[in-house]
């Protein structure tokens, strides 16, 4: 068995093999228990239109934190407006990923989807949650996650990485948007 230690040894080797000697600028995720590296898309960039859940956050400066996704909007970061030029507290913009480069689009757009180990109870998931201060957003009865409240893009990829390192969780990834075609 390996040592949590040797571990992130182990995955630290495999980042720098994929992404180069300039790791910082790959991500990755958690796809389960297997690691997944993203790429930013240096071209494109994605708009977020979101509801808030309160009016407090509809007047705060920061993204909501319960936000309600209305549309996504894939467009070029050469098209972006001026901060002037759209005044919309409702619009987030957000990076764009790839699996790899000229993959599959994935957009992080807020919250974190989390699994628990299966001996952690409901009522230690329930005070698990309030110990990391997180905020439920939907927790479905019939199945065995929840979805907790984190800032679209970057940090909720960051928010799924910490908290899949904790013990009392089996998996945590983030709440991934990815664009499909009707057939």
């Amino acid at each position: 068995m390996l040592t949590p230690i040797f571990r992130e040894l182990v995955r630290a080797t495999v980042l720098l093999a994929v992404c180069g000697a300039p790791a910082l600028a790959c991500e990755g995720w958690y796809d389960g228990q297997r690691w997944r590296a993203l790429h930013e898309d240096p071209d494109s960039i994605a708009r977020l239109v979101v509801e808030s859940a309160n009016q407090v956050d509809r007047v705060s400066a920061q993204p909501a934190t319960h936000p309600r996704l209305v549309k996504v909007e894939i467009q070029s970061k050469k098209e972006l407006p001026t901060a002037s030029a759209e005044p919309n507290d409702n619009i987030v913009y957000v990076p764009v990923y790839r699996d790899h480069p000229g993959g599959p689009i994935r957009v992080a757009i807020g919250g974190v989807i989390i699994r628990f180990a299966k001996d952690v109870d409901a009522r230690q998931q329930a005070d698990w949650v309030a110990d990391q201060g997180l905020v439920v957003i939907s927790s479905p009865d019939a199945l065995d996650w929840i979805l907790v409240a984190s800032e679209a893009g970057s940090a909720s990829v960051e928010l799924a990485n910490r908290l899949h390192q904790l013990p009392e969780v089996q998996n945590a990834s983030p709440n991934w948007w990815r664009p499909v075609s009707r057939r």
